[in-house]
């Protein structure tokens, strides 16, 4: 999980239907965040009356942003350098996928299935939304289910990892019953509890700290 960040915005849209970034949140597995809400590029009264109209609406039952609200000046490259930090990007729905995916060249979209957020039951400290809908609750909340998803201590997630992996099925259980996972993003198998990579793994150092079965506490090689 290292290295990945969820990534959740709102915004409108401007007279050639152009999408205006007013709220985004960069929340990372360790959810530190990153908030900024950005100055709208024109006065309302500029916008057409079919556009300022959806404007009203989107300020008033959904995302309750004003058009004028912002601190910050919008620049695609502010929003890139925000995103480069990071190896893999995730955010939920194709729309919003399809747009992250101008700044950053790994976004991959969350699954459809993922529950959705309880604003209401959300902590988070956001000048703008203390109830109703937030990209950053949003993204503490697509977080916190990303890690249970990644939760390598887990035998189910470990075998569930080796889905991206060519080795045999046997080969597999094997390993995730050992305590490996599949780390698609460098081609290698991991240890769960201490992060070394199988081919250079003796004993498991965390043994003793961790309380990690005695099954662990062993030599694995690749054959």
């Amino acid at each position: 999980m290292d290295g990945c960040a969820v990534v959740e915005f709102h915004g409108f849209r401007g007279n050639s239907n152009e999408f205006i970034l007013k709220e985004i949140a960069i929340v990372d597995s360790n959810n530190r965040y990153t908030l900024l809400f950005f100055k709208s590029p024109y006065d309302r009264q500029h916008l057409t009356a079919y556009y300022r109209r959806m404007v009203n609406w989107l300020e008033k039952y959904y995302h309750g942003i004003t058009w004028e609200y912002g601190e910050f000046t919008y620049s695609d490259d502010t929003v890139e350098k925000l995103l480069s930090i990071f190896s893999t990007l995730y955010t939920k729905g194709l729309e919003k996928a399809n747009y992250l995916r101008k700044f950053h060249s790994n976004v991959q979209q969350l699954n459809d299935t993922l529950a959705k957020p309880q604003f209401e039951k959300i902590e988070a400290l956001c000048p703008v939304h203390a109830s109703g809908r937030c990209s950053l609750k949003s993204g503490i909340h697509y977080m916190n289910l990303l890690k249970r998803q990644y939760d390598y201590t887990r035998e189910s997630c470990r075998l569930d990892s080796f889905q991206k992996s060519d080795l045999p099925v046997d080969k597999c259980i094997e390993y995730a019953k050992k305590g490996f996972y599949f780390d698609a993003n460098i081609g290698g198998i991991i240890c769960a509890w201490c992060d070394d990579d199988m081919e250079f793994h003796t004993a498991c150092v965390s043994y003793y700290v961790n309380n990690i079965p005695i099954e662990y506490d062993e030599i694995i090689r690749p054959l």
